[in-house]
């Protein structure tokens, strides 16, 4: 049973392998160089994204119901560790693929242009609820279920380590402001910028959320002349009518960018 699930899973995925790769030849065949086609782009990555991410959902709840269902069986420790780190390969997907979708939103709309962030919002809540249902327990990218987990006795008491940067996007995620954000945490202004700076670097904010189109056309110029450039010599070109926080939101957002097209 577990040897054909797996087959049937490499089928699946060798089929949306291929499929990807002539969407990644089609586009780079079309869009590579031609300008005057980069309208088009965005409606090419929303049929990509309407065709992938439902693909990769269902493969990503195939892998935890199978990984809920061998939970009571022995001997499929090795194999349960193989199906958390497909699972968690099929999740990244997802998110790469909503990244993206923002990023090119943010690169092509007007600055008052509306993400659709409760739809990232959802999709990790769908993933938590799928992930409670199965009896499955991720922890900091490693593997772990009830089956292996300690007996009471060894069982020791941590304290809850929270992720910072994630506290603060969630509430984002939640129509807060950066002053609100800030607020509610108790922490400065540019704590909360910082952190939603990694975001951005993330593709997971647009950048135009946080700074106008016109000014981080110019900070972007001067990082492309000059990467190793200080913050405070790009707020002396400003004459001062920019700060900290929308540098290093561009920065994230340029730094990124790099990643992207450096092979």
């Amino acid at each position: 049973m577990n040897f054909e699930f797996a087959v049937s899973l490499k089928d699946k995925v060798a089929e949306l392998k291929g499929t990807g790769d002539k969407f990644l030849a089609w586009i780079y065949n079309n869009f590579l160089n031609r300008i005057e086609l980069v309208d088009k782009l965005n409606l090419k990555v929303t049929g990509a994204k309407n065709f992938f991410e439902p693909q990769f959902k269902q493969i990503s709840e195939s892998l935890l119901k199978k990984i809920g269902d061998l939970d009571s069986e022995k001997r499929t420790k090795e194999y349960l560790e193989e199906l958390y780190k497909l699972e968690n390969l099929c999740f990244r997907k997802i998110q790469k693929i909503q990244k993206s979708k923002i990023l090119v939103e943010s690169a092509f709309s007007p600055i008052d242009n509306k993400v659709n962030l409760e739809e990232i919002k959802s999709v990790n809540n769908e993933r938590s609820s799928l992930i409670k249902d199965n009896n499955y327990i991720e922890n900091e990218g490693n593997f772990n279920t009830s089956k292996f987990a300690k007996s009471s006795k060894d069982k020791v008491v941590k304290k809850e380590k929270i992720d910072t940067k994630n506290a603060t996007y969630e509430l984002y995620l939640n129509k807060k402001s950066i002053i609100e954000i800030a607020a509610e945490r108790n922490l400065t202004t540019g704590t909360i910028s910082t952190h939603l700076s990694h975001y951005v670097g993330l593709g997971l904010i647009p950048l135009n959320k946080f700074v106008k189109k016109d000014i981080s056309n110019k900070i972007i110029k001067l990082l492309k002349s000059d990467s190793n450039i200080l913050s405070k010599e790009i707020i002396e070109k400003f004459n001062g009518s920019i700060g900290y926080s929308e540098i290093n939101f561009v920065r994230a957002y340029f730094d990124n960018c790099n990643k992207e097209t450096v092979k």
